[in-house]
């Protein structure tokens, strides 16, 4: 093994580093591009042909930039890791990552992948993620993330143990709170699935003991329940089927199905023999 120590700057050019600095820099590298390894030590294995930098170790290059207490490359294009204290900057992605670990690889379809672990927390100029850990493809908006996320995009936010993105769509699993800022609406559910267009959810099917909670300009509040829950927001409605009811302003409402008009806070029960009862007052 050969080892060098040093606390100045060293320099590992693409024909060395290559894997390492294309997962670092998240561009194409040419023969005279180049990325800076920062480190308060550094070993070279030529056996494993791994470079393992320890303290104040640092990646650069025009594109992005990864800092931690200790980091590993291998030479063959595998991957590359990085630990403790972990801080990012993709530049061509507006995206901040911190976490306790980080992993970039290339995947078999040249997809470039970053696995992160332990109190992950992702900023976008269009908002944030956190989460126990998350993997995200770069150069696209797909991601998948677990062990407790809390999403805040704005528009939305979604508290679940769960939740990804895959082009258009969004999921997410045992969910806590989806909360749509707009339309004042509160979800909760054991499954969702959404369809996103410009940064906002424009539809989603929630499935499993599900919860609606609507304010209203007004004041008042309607909540709805069921098994199955559709919001629409070209159609402008709420849709509960599965043992649906609702409450609004001291009356309620059991139906097979219940559709409720965002706009106007109107609930319609349609099926089979819907009743209604009213909250008698002096």
């Amino acid at each position: 093994m050969i080892v060098g120590k040093t606390k100045k700057t060293k320099k590992i050019f693409i024909f060395l580093l290559s894997a390492a600095i294309l997962a670092a820099s998240c561009v194409t590298v040419t023969a005279a591009g180049n990325a800076v390894l920062q480190a308060d030590s550094m070993n070279y294995d030529p056996k494993s042909r791994s470079v393992t930098a320890e303290g104040n170790v640092r990646f650069k290059s025009p594109d992005g930039e990864i800092s931690g207490d200790r980091g590993i490359g291998y030479t063959d294009g595998g991957s590359f890791e990085m630990e403790g204290r972990v801080r990012g900057r993709f530049a061509a992605q507006s995206m901040d990552i911190t976490c306790d670990f980080i992993m970039l690889e290339r995947a078999a379809d040249g997809k470039q992948i970053i696995t992160a672990r332990g109190s992950v927390r992702v900023s976008r100029d269009d908002g944030t993620i956190a989460a126990g850990e998350i993997e995200w493809e770069l150069e696209s908006d797909n991601y998948s993330a677990g062990g407790g996320v809390l999403i805040d995009f704005g528009s939305y936010m979604v508290d679940s143990d769960e939740a990804s993105r895959n082009g258009n769509r969004f999921r997410a699993r045992n969910i806590r709170r989806y909360e749509d800022r707009a339309r004042r609406m509160i979800i909760t559910a054991q499954e969702a699935d959404g369809l996103i267009e410009r940064g906002d959810i424009v539809e989603l099917i929630a499935e499993g003991g599900v919860a609606m909670n609507i304010a209203e300009v007004r004041g008042s509040s309607t909540r709805i329940t069921g098994n199955r829950g559709v919001f629409s927001r070209d159609r402008g409605t709420l849709v509960i089927s599965g043992g649906a009811s609702a409450s609004q302003e001291g009356r309620s409402v059991r139906a097979a199905n219940i559709v409720y008009h965002i706009d106007s806070g109107r609930v319609e029960a349609i099926g089979d023999r819907p009743s209604i009862a009213f909250e008698m007052r002096d």
